[in-house]
């Protein structure tokens, strides 16, 4: 083969100093303008350009000049300045980091609250002062309410979905077997409530509706691969979307997983909703995790409906439930809502900003839908419709989850525990409010997770009497023997 005219390798080792982006769009550049000069002479994915057999370079197009790789080199340039700028302005808007991403400035220890002002607030670097989003009433029942109780874990998030901003975040631990900080980690199994993922690249499909049913056969947590293919003998017993997810039905979601999605699709959805991506937030917050088998028909179907492979953050949760109250728009989480210098002057204010937009307004709809009896009739029924002190003029929609740490071989670990979940949306009059709930249990418990999201959402839309006044609160501890385990 004859020597390349051009050998695009060349061109990109060129500008190395200027970083391998500019490399990039270099090579872009060229390809674009020797395409054009030297016709049919650049293929797809070629590394140099050959001129065509017999061709002599008297029978070709002059090449570019300088003058011309130079012009198109600052065009791309340019281009590429302008995209990054682009970029950069949608980032959330944080003096203390250069991009506004998350960083460990707000630390727990230095939150205070601040009697003179009415407000939680916080001392950061240079002197200056956090003023935070935290409402003193939510977060001082909550706190009240997780000091009554020993688990080992438990966590609660309040969000207001229009704004993102963090109305409470409360954790606390008894022991060390979970540590502390439960709120902002992800240890623990997401479950059950990975479903609202499912349920929502389900819906995006257009194949799949909250009324529609999936028959199926038995009734236990587990299944195999002979179920995933509908029988019509043996599949007798059915549900609707929305019944499946109240009742957190995994054969369901794993047949409409492995008969409507793929391992790709459901990754795509789960990354969409934030899993596997650093969250952007004031304080340091673990990456919720996502490992969608791609290889395994039955682990994928097991995935879709929320066994092991997926774990997640109480923020993260309440995150994921803020979109979809918010008509699919996940804003920036703040704890944020003001900074003032040492001279007391305000430096920054919240402008809350959408991070993703995981799914349409319709899709929302729907989605929202398919909770819509969690709390009426499905698992968490006991805690809401069921519990005389839970408001009635709120409503409420959710998906609970419960699954231990046992090993994938079935074996139980030391210490055994159980991850359970809430996470979930109240509304009052049109005001909604985003909660994300975890407990970790031992063998003998006190409370779970669905208790725990219906004390979130009753102390951020709290009951009112005949002048419109908050009813005071005063929560009675439950015990293990007035609960029920999922």
């Amino acid at each position: 083969m004859s020597e390349p005219l051009v050998s695009i390798p060349a061109l990109l080792q060129r500008p190395a100093t200027a970083g391998a982006a500019l490399g990039v769009a270099v090579l872009l550049s060229a390809s674009m303008l020797l395409s054009q000069t030297l016709p049919g002479l650049v293929e797809p994915g070629a590394d140099a350009v050959y001129p065509p057999a017999g061709a002599a370079l008297s029978d070709l197009r002059p090449p570019p000049t300088p003058f011309e790789v130079a012009s198109t080199i600052t065009v791309a340039r340019m281009k590429m300045q302008a995209a990054t700028d682009k970029s950069v302005a949608s980032l959330p808007k944080m003096p203390w980091t250069e991009r506004g991403l998350a960083d460990v400035e707000i630390r727990r220890d230095q939150i205070r609250y601040d009697e003179k002002r009415g407000k939680y607030v916080a001392s950061v670097a240079g002197g200056r002062l956090a003023v935070l989003s935290l409402d003193h009433r939510i977060q001082q029942h909550l706190e009240k309410v997780l000091g009554q109780y020993k688990e080992p874990g438990e966590a609660v998030v309040v969000i207001e979905p229009k704004t993102g901003r963090v109305l409470a975040m409360v954790d606390d631990s008894t022991g060390t077997l979970v540590g502390s900080g439960l709120a902002s980690r992800a240890t623990a199994f997401a479950a059950s409530t990975f479903k609202v993922i499912t349920g929502a690249a389900l819906l995006e499909t257009g194949k799949i509706s909250a009324t529609q049913e999936t028959c199926y056969a038995g009734g236990g947590s587990g299944f195999g691969r002979d179920s995933l293919t509908f029988n019509a003998t043996r599949d007798t017993t059915c549900r609707t979307l929305t019944d499946a997810m109240a009742h957190s039905s995994n054969i369901v979601f794993g047949r409409l997983a492995h008969e409507n999605l793929t391992p790709q699709g459901l990754d795509a959805v789960a990354s969409s909703f934030g899993f596997d991506q650093p969250i952007p937030f004031e304080m340091k917050v673990d990456k919720s995790t996502a490992a969608i088998p791609q290889n395994d028909v039955v682990e994928f179907a097991r995935s879709a409906a929320g066994f092991r492979h997926t774990r997640m953050s109480p923020l993260h949760g309440a995150m994921i439930q803020a979109a979809i109250a918010n008509e699919g728009m996940m804003m920036v989480p703040s704890l944020v809502d003001r900074m003032e210098d040492g001279a007391g002057k305000e430096v920054y204010r919240l402008e809350p900003k959408v991070w993703k937009t995981p799914v349409s307004p319709d899709v929302a709809s729907k989605l929202l839908d398919t909770t819509s009896t969690t709390c009426t009739t499905g698992t968490a029924r006991n805690y809401f419709a069921g519990n005389a002190k839970f408001p009635q003029a709120v409503r409420a929609w959710g998906k609970t989850g419960t699954l231990s740490n046992r090993n994938a071989d079935g074996t139980e670990p030391d210490p055994f525990l159980t991850y359970s979940w809430f996470v979930g949306i109240g509304d009052r009059d049109g005001v909604r409010m985003a909660v994300g709930a975890l407990v970790v249990n031992t063998p003998t418990w006190w409370i779970k997770g669905s208790f725990l999201g219906s004390e979130a959402i009753r102390a951020a839309l709290p009951a009112l009497d005949q002048a419109g006044l908050e009813i005071e609160m005063a929560p009675t501890p439950e015990t293990a023997s007035s609960l029920d385990s999922e």
